[in-house]
């Protein structure tokens, strides 16, 4: 009935070994939206947010095996629970931050990804200001580990391939290095801003310049295999280190992010960097509202992919691109289920992260039924040491810190942080 409902929670069972797959469909019975996520353990789950009224229709079906002897289930249904109280909230905060900081080594970094999780780490201690603690000294050792692993480009020769490849890195080259780099400025920029230390200043500054340098444009210097022409599949874009030639939207929504960053510290960052990166953004829209990855495709077929590709052109200085609109109903068509990224490849951390903030820059009703149901979700499904678990391509051990960072980068928006890249110019450099 009207209005609708702000959540439409659709869940299908049946007996142990039967795979069920789950349609929502709409009075005709043409499919809207699918659950099969080959999940035998598991009931089906779909769910909906900002669900409109009318007439729908939904089917199930038992994709591999059949049993008539043991009942199966359907259920329609609003959410259980109120939305998390700032108590309920504010506690659950600080038992991820709390379990963030107990996993700081002795050089001041987190385990595995070094640079990128020390620069979550820090990330998710800038915006802990709603709680009753204090991780400064937590926040200055994570710096004082990046600090460590970056060059500055007066170590190389003026105009040489090294300067140009390595100054301003953080770490050294390698798979996940334009990831680590982002992530590792950005850090520096909110601490910058939220810790008013001048001394930052020259490191952000040269490694914003490399993200910058990295970019597939015409202004890509030759010692990185520039200049990349506007005719290419590629402008705009960047990929796994500096010198690559290709891109995905991934990587290239961690640059994007960093760069508006920058730019609201104080920093100077072109318009044609977010205009090329937009205009690449955009080539990689599929028809159903999300993004490619690599590569132009029909469909995007990805909540983390929807929310990247957003998210990106909020960030890039057009907030009403209307590609912008799809997305976002396309993640409110595949609402989060627990552990789940579905349809996607399996990241549902990066989906609730980037979803979370293209929601709050969409504001209204799409920002405060997000919110409703996110921050309970985190809420209930967090374990009692603070972290989360994982599943699929997050499911390793190693990716606990990132998993709990994310975590509590989402519930910092419930308590109302926002960071340094979604507000309004925060500082000048001198």
């Amino acid at each position: 009935p009207a209005p609708g409902l702000d959540c439409l929670i659709i869940e299908a069972a049946g007996p142990p070994d039967i795979e069920l797959a789950l349609s929502f469909c709409d009075a005709s019975g043409k499919e809207i939206t699918e659950m099969d996520a080959y999940r035998l353990e598991k009931s089906e789950t779909i769910v909906r947010l900002r669900q409109a009224p009318g007439k729908f229709l939904i089917k199930v079906i038992a994709s591999s095996g059949t049993d008539h002897d043991q009942p199966y289930t359907l259920t329609a249904r609003k959410p259980d629970k109120p939305p998390a109280t700032a108590e309920e909230v504010g506690r659950a905060l600080v038992k991820a931050l709390d379990h963030i900081a107990s996993r700081q080594q002795e050089d001041g970094s987190w385990p595995d990804y070094e640079q990128a999780f020390t620069g979550l780490a820090i990330q998710a201690f800038i915006g802990g200001k709603c709680v009753a603690r204090d991780y400064t000294d937590k926040i200055r050792s994570g710096l004082d580990f990046l600090r460590s692993k970056f060059t500055s480009g007066s170590s190389f020769p003026a105009g040489s391939e090294e300067a140009a490849k390595n100054g301003g890195l953080f770490g050294i080259q390698g798979s996940h290095q334009m990831y680590e780099q982002a992530i590792a400025t950005l850090s520096v920029i909110e601490a910058l801003v939220d810790l008013n230390d001048p001394a930052l200043e020259p490191i952000a500054e040269e490694a914003v310049q490399l993200i910058i340098r990295a970019q597939n444009t015409e202004n890509k210097p030759e010692t990185l295999k520039g200049p990349i022409p506007a005719d290419s599949p590629h402008y705009g874009s960047w990929r796994y280190e500096t010198d690559y030639v290709d891109g995905d939207v991934s990587v290239s929504a961690w640059q994007i992010l960093t760069l508006r960053a920058a730019v609201n510290a104080g920093f100077t960052v072109p318009d044609r960097v977010f205009t090329a990166a937009a205009k690449y953004v955009r080539s990689m829209h599929g028809a159903d509202g999300s993004f490619g990855y690599d590569t132009p495709a029909q469909n995007g077929e990805s909540c983390a992919r929807a929310g990247m590709g957003a998210m990106s052109l909020q960030l890039c200085g057009f907030p009403k691109d209307p590609l912008i609109a799809p997305a976002i109903r396309f993640m409110q068509d595949h609402g989060p289920i627990w552990n789940l990224e579905y349809p996607g490849n399996g990241y549902p951390f990066y989906y609730w992260y980037y979803a979370t903030r293209v929601m709050y820059m969409a504001g209204g009703e799409d920002w405060r039924v997000w919110k409703d149901y996110m921050c309970r979700f985190l809420v209930d499904n967090q374990n009692e040491r603070g972290d989360w678990n994982g599943s699929r391509q997050e499911e390793s051990e190693d990716l606990e810190i990132y998993r709990t960072a994310f975590g509590a980068l989402m519930l910092e928006f419930c308590c109302g942080h926002v960071p340094v890249y979604m507000s309004p110019p925060r500082r000048k450099v001198p």
